[in-house]
């Protein structure tokens, strides 16, 4: 197979290349009519780090992907490809914790500090 072989097998099937956690931070907050500052500022991230999330220039922690979901008020199953994109690991419902922060998604908790606090209740380390 040759390299324009290879090029046009990609264009006849629709291939994207992988995303990045960048670019679908970006097409998300386009779909929803969101800014990065309220992304960033809903988060409780430090402003400069979430800006260099966004732009691609920090590879997240796990925590750090999970707070700019939240924020972003996205749905389990786009919580879940941020974390598979992101490579930080998808939430499991076995884990105690996860299984908190699920039934927090569920019941449309969103805000970082309210789940924050219900996590220290139940004695789970809090989203930093």
């Amino acid at each position: 197979m040759t390299l324009k072989d290879y090029d046009s097998y990609i264009a006849k099937h629709h291939i994207l290349p992988p995303k990045t956690i960048s670019s679908y931070f970006e097409e998300y907050i386009k779909e929803h009519g969101l800014t990065k500052k309220e992304l960033v500022s809903n988060s409780l991230l430090d402003r400069t780090y979430g800006y260099q999330i966004l732009s691609g220039m920090r590879k997240p922690s796990r925590d750090k992907i999970l707070a700019l979901c939240l924020s972003g008020k996205m749905s389990f199953e786009e919580i879940q490809r941020a974390l598979e994109i992101g490579q930080a690991g998808i939430l499991y419902p076995k884990d105690p914790r996860d299984a908190a922060i699920i039934l927090c998604i569920h019941n449309k908790m969103y805000n970082l500090n309210d789940i924050n606090i219900y996590l220290d209740q139940n004695g789970f380390p809090t989203i930093k």
